[in-house]
């Protein structure tokens, strides 16, 4: 389906497939449409437990915000319709409107769980259905060329014990 690095698939072409039709059909079967790469590039996890805990920690020279020129987010979705999870929160999704708070050494922890983590700040969490499985998109809107060349992933899941 495309290139994986830290548990993440960038899928190898999206929006133009031309006679790529195997592609055309697994974006279809995830969405109804996916823009070119110079539009977006979208990065899957799945198949993720929604009892667990998972961190991703980003550095503070690789913030999501600075890999776009417009809109970034990250959105949790159940793995039988790839729809978004209802939670207590009505939180659907992460981005840089959800009032992130950054660590004291600039770095960004955001954790997936069906709890909230101790000591991570609430705007970071978003809820995950306990007891099922799910899986995570991230959108990166007018992403910068190391995205574009495949050469950067997000950083990876990181189950906590």
């Amino acid at each position: 389906m495309g290139a994986m690095a830290n548990g993440w698939v960038h899928p190898r072409i999206t929006g133009n497939y031309g006679r790529d039709y195997q592609m055309r059909s697994i974006a279809n079967h995830g969405g109804i449409w996916a823009n070119s790469q110079t539009e977006v590039v979208y990065f899957m996890a799945q198949g993720l437990d929604g009892s667990k805990t998972y961190t991703q920690t980003y550095p503070k020279n690789a913030l999501p915000e600075s890999k776009v020129g417009y809109f970034w987010s990250v959105i949790a979705v159940d793995s039988a319709k790839f729809q978004v999870i209802p939670n207590s929160l009505n939180r659907f999704l992460l981005n840089r409107e959800s009032g992130l708070e950054p660590n004291p050494d600039g770095s960004l922890t955001i954790a997936f769980a069906p709890k909230k983590p101790m000591g991570l700040p609430q705007p970071n969490w978003l809820p995950t259905p306990e007891g099922q499985p799910y899986n995570l998109t991230y959108r990166f809107y007018g992403p910068s060329q190391d995205i574009v060349s495949g050469a950067w992933f997000p950083p990876p899941l990181i189950e906590q014990k």
